[in-house]
């Protein structure tokens, strides 16, 4: 709803801050050198007098719908900026409240694709190397349980046998069937 909510030309940003969890400043800091559409990776890397927030660099895997925009985008030169630094407040508002999302903030782009990422099973050590987190505690921010999801998670022993891990003994407490 939000990116349909969107005018078409600043489409192209929503979307690939929707699809790869980037914090604004990333957004803005993105190269087309850090582009592979061959590997479908976007690298998050220092540039010049510029570093992400963790000052790492680190891959984010290429979503279909990413790929999608930035391949029908004209490619500039390997240096230039995708997207500038443009802060789009008030298209972001107007689409928001549009979306039925009232205020709304770019950051509620990142919280929501680690939170459905989370809510869909991914692996959250996989997610927290994605969005460049330090911890998992951080990224176990994003997480929502729910009442359902608590269950499918106590309701996996049924169907699990016992696993040994390392340092620990692990019994088995539900008879295979």
């Amino acid at each position: 709803k939000f990116l349909d909510a969107m005018p078409p030309k600043l489409r192209p940003y929503f979307t690939f801050a929707a699809f790869t969890g980037c914090r604004r400043d990333e957004l803005w800091h993105v190269r087309w050198m850090d582009v592979d559409l061959e590997k479908r990776i976007v690298h998050v890397r220092p540039h010049g007098t510029w570093a992400p927030k963790d000052k790492k660099a680190r891959i984010v895997p290429m979503h279909d719908r990413v790929h999608e925009v930035l391949s029908s985008m004209p490619q500039g030169l390997p240096l230039t900026p995708i997207f500038g630094s443009h802060r789009h407040e008030k298209a972001m508002q107007t689409a928001g409240k549009k979306a039925g999302l009232g205020r709304f903030r770019l950051h509620d782009l990142r919280h929501s694709f680690a939170s459905n990422l989370l809510a869909a099973g991914a692996d959250p050590v996989a997610v927290r190397d994605i969005l460049g987190h330090a911890s998992l505690t951080t990224t176990n921010e994003y997480s929502h349980s729910t009442m359902a999801r608590m269950k499918k998670a106590v309701g996996l022993l049924a169907s699990k046998g016992p696993s040994r891990s390392p340092g620990g003994r692990v019994i088995q407490i539900v008879r295979d069937e």
